[in-house]
């Protein structure tokens, strides 16, 4: 899977870096997207556009629940008994509540942590950290024409390329990548 990703600060292998603040809207992550001019979007003032290849992932978060007695541990341990704690909590159990069989999806925690703006800043490479150990790798987010592609799991990431402006101009060059099939997100 060949993704672009643009920003101003890759260096060295990739790792999960604390979001500033409301920029964790998918999760805590290394976003990527099949639109070379979404990239390069966020790599204006400086940044760069990278051509980033994915192995597949072993679980999207889509796809993959996690038992809801983790998930309960692990808030208490990262949240502590305060107030934010409480209400992380609440949220988890109207969830499980709803979905029952002891489980919780993946993509229902992520939400919760960007809900209460816990996906960023100190918080989000644990739950990053969180998500992998239990087998979630990313999570495919759909943008109108184009998919992004949340990496929780930097080691799915394969090769970094950083584009330069000429190659752009090079002939056949694609600006928008093919969608991330569906056979991709159900492990086919």
């Amino acid at each position: 899977m060949i993704l672009y990703h643009g920003g101003h600060r890759w260096e060295g292998p990739p790792t999960i870096q604390q979001h500033r603040r409301g920029h964790a809207e998918h999760g805590p992550g290394i976003y990527l997207t099949t639109s070379w001019e979404t990239a390069n979007k966020y790599a204006k003032g400086g940044g760069a556009v990278y051509r980033v290849t994915v192995g597949p992932p072993a679980g999207w978060a889509e796809s993959t629940n996690i038992p809801v007695t983790d998930v309960i541990e692990f808030v208490r341990g990262l949240l502590g008994r305060g107030v934010r704690s409480k209400s992380t909590l609440e949220s988890i159990e109207r969830v499980h509540a709803r979905m029952g069989g002891g489980m919780i999806p993946a993509f229902a925690l992520i939400a919760i942590f960007v809900n209460a703006d816990l996906a960023s800043g100190k918080y989000g490479p644990p739950l990053a950290e969180f998500l992998v150990k239990h087998g979630v790798d990313a999570s495919l987010v759909t943008q109108g024409t184009e998919d992004w592609v949340v990496v929780f799991n930097p080691s799915i990431i394969t090769q970094v390329t950083r584009l330069n402006a000429t190659d752009t101009r090079t002939p056949g060059f694609q600006f928008l990548l093919p969608k991330i099939a569906h056979r991709w997100l159900m492990g086919g």
